[in-house]
């Protein structure tokens, strides 16, 4: 499976697609609002959601379907990917999959999709010719999507530790992002003042960081399989990269730190605020990147080849079985 989406022909572009309708198919056939973590602001799309499921199952299909392009494509711009590969795509797919309604119909996928476009700005920091204004539009999008997440607003370490890294440090850069990670809860904030809701919704805002002691459930077996598969390959590509890094050019070692660093805020914000399963899918970006950079330098990678197509028939299986009756007559 590696070494065939390790290649950029067309064919496997469609056997990609395949996949993504294989695995989405019983959520368009038999959609179901979401019931997961509510939205702090866009309510209006947890509306959607209950109103019409099946176009929000859609829409969340299509970003999901360009989060995944959009990531193949720029992994292979920061070399963390092969030249021509669907590898990414592939795996973001399966991935995204991996826990059943956790991700066909959630909010997630429109965090997602913004998360890309801020792993982008701060992976092309250093060759910025403003490096205030990339600062300032990745601060910006993180404070976007803690709109829909008000615990996301703790990735603005992610700016600060990729500032650190790429050596760029100045006290300009740290106020900028601040005031991007702040400005869209400034504009939101003012409407709320001038709809007379300001107090009530910054009470709602505050009751989103309450510390967690609560472990996730998972409601079936298909599901604790696959998630134990994904944790297990996520810690042992999070290690291998890592061993890695003295081997890379300056460059490289420096991308990867970011995707581990981004790992990392991502899996502690998971840890300390949230218990809902689907959540676990706003460290999917990482994921896919250290999973799929660390497959492509292992000389034999057969013994993963087989736990991925597992993986695959697991989460087909898992998407179907939970569906069955719908299926029956």
């Amino acid at each position: 499976m590696i070494r065939y989406f390790n290649t950029g022909y067309i064919s496997r572009y469609l056997v990609v697609f395949a996949i993504a309708i294989l695995l989405w198919l019983p959520s368009i056939l038999y959609p179901s609002p979401y019931v997961g973590t509510e939205t702090y602001a866009f309510n209006f799309l947890t509306y959607l959601s209950i109103s019409n499921p099946l176009l929000f199952t859609v829409i969340s299909m299509i970003l999901t379907l360009i989060t995944a392009v959009m990531l193949n494509l720029y992994s292979i711009k920061f070399n963390l990917s092969g030249k021509v590969n669907t590898l990414v795509w592939a795996l973001y797919i399966l991935l995204s999959s991996a826990v059943v309604g956790g991700f066909h119909n959630n909010p997630i996928t429109l965090t997602n999709i913004i998360m890309v476009f801020v792993w982008m700005n701060l992976m092309n920091l250093p060759e910025s010719t403003d490096k205030i204004i990339t600062i300032y539009n990745a601060s910006f999008l993180i404070g976007l999507a803690a709109l829909l997440f008000p615990v996301l607003i703790f990735l603005v370490l992610l700016v600060w530790l990729t500032i650190y890294v790429h050596r760029v440090m100045n006290l300009r850069f740290l106020v900028v992002s601040i005031v991007g990670i702040v400005s869209p809860f400034f504009f939101i904030m003012v409407w709320f003042f001038f709809t007379g809701n300001f107090h009530e919704q910054l009470l709602n805002l505050i009751s989103y960081f309450k510390i967690s002691t609560e472990i996730p459930m998972f409601d079936n077996v298909l599901n604790i399989t696959t998630i134990a598969i994904i944790t297990t390959l996520s810690l042992m590509s999070v290690f291998g990269v890592l061993a890695m890094l003295s081997e890379q050019n300056i460059n490289t070692r420096r991308n990867l730190l970011i995707v581990v660093l981004f790992f990392v805020i991502n899996a502690a914000i998971l840890v300390v605020f949230h218990t809902d399963v689907e959540f676990l899918l706003t460290m999917l970006i990482p994921i896919v990147l250290l999973i799929t950079y660390w497959l492509n330098q292992l000389r034999r990678p057969r013994v993963y080849n087989i736990i991925l197509t597992i993986l695959l028939l697991l989460v087909l299986v898992n998407q179907y079985y939970t569906r069955l009756p719908n299926f029956i007559p």
